[in-house]
C-alpha cells in the first residue's frame, strides 16, 4: 500500500509538464464538447417536451403547406426513435462544422414557417434549407439543431463557435454576436382590407380610426396602448383580429408581414385581401455567431450568402412564402442602414 503511493509520489515527478498552450487548447476542446453534449441533452428534453403535451399523436402546424405535406407534422417515437437521434447527433457531432479549422455548432428555433421539424424529424423550412446551403457552400458539413430559443441564445452568448437563427439585430445585442445577413426582415404596422379606402400617413392619424385590433399582450398593442391610443380592441388570440377586420367590425390590424402569413393560412382568407398602410417598425433578422467565432469564419459566411443572393438563392428558397417586398429587399448583398452603427 505505502509502496505504491510512493512509486506513484516519484512517477508523478518525472511525468511530462503540458506547455500552457496545450493545456489551453486541452480546456478548450473540453469546453466544445461540454458544449455538444448540453445541446444533445436539450434537444432530448425538448422533443420530450412535446410529447408530453402530445403523446404520441403526430403534431400539425394547420395551414401551412411545405414541400407537398398539408400543414406542420412531426411524429416522433421515443421506443426507438430518441435513440437512434441520439446516435445520429453523436456521430455527426452535433451540428458540429469545421470552417477555417473551427468546430461550429448551428442552433434555430421552432418557429414556422422558416424552421420546424418535419414528419421525420429533421429541420427544414425555407430559412433553415437557406443556412444548410449556406453551410454546403462553404464547406462546412454538419446539420442544424432546433432547441427552444432562450437555450440557443444562452448557448450562443456563452459560445464557443455556435451560430444562431433567425436572431434579430438590435442595438442592445450589436456587440453580443458576430453578424451575417441579413437573412430575413420583419415589417410591423397597420393593416388594412384592400378594399377600403383608407389611408394613413402618421400613426396620430390612426387616432381617428373605427378600432384597431391587437391581440392582448402584443408589443404593438402595448406601444400603442403606452402611446394613449383608446380606440383599441384587444382579443385573446391573433387569428380574433383577422376576423374582425374582414368583417369590418375594425378599421385596421396591428401585425407584421411575417406573423400574419400563418393566421392566413389557417382561414379561407387570402394575404393580397389585406396591405400595409402604415409600417410602424422594421426589424432585421440574421445569424448570431458566438464571439468567439474568428473573423475568417464570419467572412467567409457573409460572402456565401451574398452570393446566394446575388445568384437568386436565396429568392428561390423564399418565393411563395414570404412577401415579394421581404424577399426583393434581401436580394441585395451586404447589410442595410443600421441607425446606430452610424
Amino acid at each position: 500500500m505505502f509502496r505504491t503511493n510512493r512509486h506513484a509520489r516519484v512517477g508523478a515527478r518525472f511525468q511530462p509538464q503540458e506547455s500552457h498552450a496545450l493545456r489551453s487548447t486541452r480546456s478548450a476542446l473540453d469546453n466544445q464538447k461540454g458544449v455538444r453534449t448540453f445541446v444533445l441533452l436539450q434537444t432530448f428534453i425538448f422533443r420530450l417536451d412535446i410529447l408530453k403535451q402530445h403523446g404520441h399523436r403526430p403534431l400539425r402546424y394547420d395551414g401551412w403547406r411545405v414541400s407537398g405535406i398539408k400543414g406542420l407534422r412531426m411524429v416522433w417515437n421515443y421506443r426507438f426513435s430518441g435513440t437512434i437521434l441520439a446516435g445520429m447527433l453523436l456521430i455527426s457531432g452535433l451540428s458540429s462544422a469545421h470552417a477555417w479549422g473551427e468546430p461550429i455548432t448551428v442552433v434555430t428555433e421552432h418557429s414556422p414557417p422558416g424552421e420546424y421539424f418535419d414528419e421525420n424529424g429533421r429541420v427544414t423550412g425555407p430559412t433553415a434549407e437557406l443556412v444548410r446551403e449556406l453551410m454546403h457552400r462553404a464547406g462546412v458539413p454538419g446539420d442544424i439543431t432546433l432547441l427552444p430559443w432562450a437555450r440557443g441564445f444562452m448557448l450562443a452568448r456563452r459560445g464557443p463557435n455556435i451560430a444562431l437563427f433567425e436572431t434579430t439585430r438590435s442595438e442592445i445585442r450589436e456587440h453580443q454576436f458576430k453578424w451575417v445577413g441579413p437573412i430575413k426582415r420583419i415589417t410591423g404596422g397597420l393593416f388594412v382590407r384592400r378594399q377600403d379606402d383608407i389611408s394613413i400617413e402618421t400613426l396620430d392619424d390612426a387616432r381617428a380610426l373605427d378600432g384597431i385590433c391587437a391581440y392582448r399582450g402584443s408589443s404593438g398593442g402595448q406601444s400603442l396602448e403606452a402611446r394613449g391610443f383608446t380606440n383599441l380592441e384587444q382579443p385573446t388570440l391573433s387569428e380574433q383580429c383577422l376576423e374582425m377586420l374582414m368583417h369590418g367590425r375594425v378599421d385596421a390590424w396591428m401585425t407584421s408581414d411575417i406573423a400574419r402569413l400563418p393566421i392566413f393560412a389557417e382561414t379561407g382568407y387570402s394575404e393580397d385581401e389585406v396591405r400595409l398602410a402604415y409600417a410602424t417598425s422594421t426589424k432585421y433578422l440574421y445569424i448570431a455567431m458566438s464571439l468567439d467565432t474568428p473573423d475568417a469564419t464570419v467572412n467567409l459566411w457573409q460572402a456565401t450568402l451574398d452570393q446566394m443572393k446575388l445568384d437568386g438563392t436565396l429568392a428561390q428558397y423564399y418565393r411563395g412564402i414570404y412577401p415579394d417586398e421581404m424577399i426583393e429587399a434581401l436580394s441585395q448583398p451586404g447589410h442595410p442602414d443600421i441607425p446606430w452603427l452610424d
